[in-house]
C-alpha cells in the first residue's frame, strides 16, 4: 500500500510539474533554487491569477521551501484588509477560533483553497501575517467623492488607508487603462471614460500605496525579516504598482518579482516577456469551459 501511495505522488508531482515551469530570466529553474534565488532579497513579491489553483499551490510550496532556508520571515496578503489586522492576529496566536475570524474578516471568496494554506502554515509556525489592503469602502469612497472626503476622515480611520496617495501618469495608469478598455469592451479610451477611468486609477493606487506602506512600516520594526507578499499580478508585474509604491518608500530595499504568464493548453511552455518579472511562471491554463470568471477591477 505505501508503494502505491508513492507512486501516485510521484505521478501526481510529474503530472503538476508538466504543467508549469519557473524560469530566471530565460534560465528554467524549480521551487527549491527559486527560493534559494530569493534569499537575497528583502521583499518578494508573488503576482497570482487569483481563480488559477497551480498558483496557489506554487504559492504554499515556495512558502515552505524558503522557510526551510530562513525562518525570518512576514507573509503579506493583498486578499486582508488593514482594519481586520487585530482579528488576524489574534487568530494566529490562538485567541480566537477559525469561525469567528471568517466572520469578522471578510475573507475572499475562495479563501478556503487559495489563502487558508497560508495562513495556517503561518500560524502552524508563529509567522506574522500582514493584513496589507485598504479597506474596499475607502477605495469606494475615493473613487466615488474624491481624495479631499478621503482624507477629511477623523484619525481613528484615517490609519486603516496610506499616508500619502501617489497618483502618477505613468506605466502603470497606461496599462491600466488598456486593462480597463479591455474590460469594457471598448478600442478607445474617449475623453468621457479617461475621467471616469481617473477615479478608478486613484482607488486602485490607494490600494497600492497602502499595501506599500503596510510593508514597509513593518521592515521599519522588523529590519531582518523578509517579506513574501501575495497579490495579484497587476500589483507587482513588470515592478510598477505596489512594487513601485515600495520602492519609492524604501528606495534601498532590493524587491523580487514573480510573475505569472498563462498559456493555452498544449503551447509550449517559454518565455515570452522576460521584463515580466525577475522569476516567471508559465503555465497552462485550463480549457474555456473549466476555467472560472476572473474578478474585475471593483472597489465596493
Amino acid at each position: 500500500m505505501r508503494k502505491i501511495v508513492t507512486i501516485l505522488l510521484i505521478l501526481a508531482f510529474c503530472f503538476l510539474n508538466a504543467e508549469y515551469k519557473i524560469f530566471s530570466g530565460y534560465k528554467e529553474i524549480d521551487i527549491p533554487l527559486l527560493a534559494a534565488e530569493l534569499q537575497s532579497y528583502d521583499v518578494i513579491f508573488f503576482g497570482e491569477l487569483h481563480e488559477e489553483e497551480l498558483l496557489h499551490q506554487l504559492e504554499l510550496e515556495l512558502l515552505q521551501q524558503f522557510y526551510a532556508l530562513n525562518s525570518e520571515i512576514c507573509v503579506s496578503l493583498e486578499m486582508f484588509e488593514r482594519d481586520v489586522q487585530s482579528l488576524l492576529n489574534s487568530y494566529l496566536q490562538g485567541k480566537i477560533n477559525e469561525d469567528e475570524f471568517l466572520q469578522k474578516s471578510r475573507p475572499w471568496h475562495n479563501y478556503t483553497t487559495a489563502y487558508k494554506p497560508l495562513v495556517e502554515f503561518s500560524k502552524q509556525h508563529s509567522l506574522p501575517v500582514l493584513a496589507a489592503n485598504v479597506p474596499r469602502r475607502y477605495a469606494a469612497m475615493l473613487n466615488k467623492q474624491g481624495k479631499a472626503a478621503l482624507y477629511s476622515l477623523p484619525a481613528a480611520e484615517q490609519k486603516f488607508i496610506a499616508d500619502s496617495l501617489v497618483v502618477l501618469d505613468d506605466e502603470c495608469k497606461q496599462r491600466f487603462f488598456q486593462t480597463m478598455a479591455i474590460n469594457m469592451g471598448i478600442q478607445h479610451v474617449s475623453q468621457k471614460h479617461s475621467k471616469m477611468l481617473d477615479s478608478v486609477y486613484a482607488a486602485q493606487c490607494l490600494k497600492d500605496d497602502t499595501m506599500a506602506e503596510s510593508i514597509a512600516d513593518f521592515l521599519q520594526q522588523n529590519p531582518n525579516t523578509k517579506v513574501i507578499h501575495y497579490n495579484g499580478g497587476f500589483h507587482s508585474d513588470y515592478h510598477l504598482g505596489t512594487a513601485q509604491k515600495l520602492k519609492l518608500l524604501g528606495p534601498k530595499l532590493k524587491i523580487a518579482v514573480i510573475a505569472s504568464e498563462p498559456l493555452p493548453p498544449g503551447s509550449q511552455l517559454v518565455v515570452s516577456d522576460n521584463q515580466k518579472g525577475d522569476f516567471i511562471i508559465v503555465f497552462h491554463r485550463k480549457p474555456a469551459e473549466k476555467q472560472p470568471k476572473m474578478p474585475q477591477f471593483k472597489h465596493e
